[in-house]
């Protein structure tokens, strides 16, 4: 039983960990060492299984551990970082956007964008009275169908050039 026990030194390259590291081990609980300060590996990585918290792995799969084999973490404490740094990041993007100038305000956009949504209603309907009885003698289905395939892109690029119109006019007027 005593030939299994390695020095502190021994263990930590056989556990693919530092030195120091099992020494904190052992003077934390210093059951792990013998009187003569030799360790058992076995006992340890029990140890380490025990005390370990997964979430604070920093670092890859133990040495001789494979990626198949490690045991499946959550996002390590680095991941979590990237992930608030990237967030701070965004935010104070967004916010030297609106000290310059460049937002938008949410309401002005959601009516502008219920205005065009009402105008390419309209213009559907414009199109569809100044259709509706050619559309009515056709008989064939496919032809039928390319009819009113030609019918909605023409009343989508009314209602779109009635919108690029009206926006040169407002960027005219902005620039005035």
């Amino acid at each position: 039983m005593q030939q299994d026990r390695v020095t502190p030194a021994e263990a930590a390259r056989q556990l693919g960990c530092n030195r120091a590291t099992v020494g904190r081990w052992i003077k934390k609980n210093e059951a792990l060492a013998d009187t003569e300060g030799l360790v058992s590996v076995d006992e340890l990585r029990r140890y380490r299984a025990e005390v370990l918290n997964p979430g604070n792995v920093t670092r890859g799969p133990n040495v001789g551990e494979s990626e198949a084999a490690a045991p499946a973490r959550g996002p390590s404490m680095n991941d979590h970082r990237a992930r608030r740094e990237r967030a701070q990041a965004d935010e104070a993007e967004l916010d030297l956007a609106e000290r310059l100038g460049r937002t938008l305000d949410r309401r002005q956009v959601e009516i502008a964008i219920g205005e065009a949504a009402e105008r390419m209603r309209q213009a559907g309907l414009q199109a569809a009275r100044d259709n509706a009885e050619a559309l009515s003698r056709i008989e064939d289905p496919r032809e039928m169908e390319r009819a009113l395939v030609a019918f909605f892109d023409g009343a989508l690029s009314a209602a779109s050039e009635a919108l690029e119109k009206e926006l040169a006019g407002d960027v005219v007027a902005d620039a005035a």
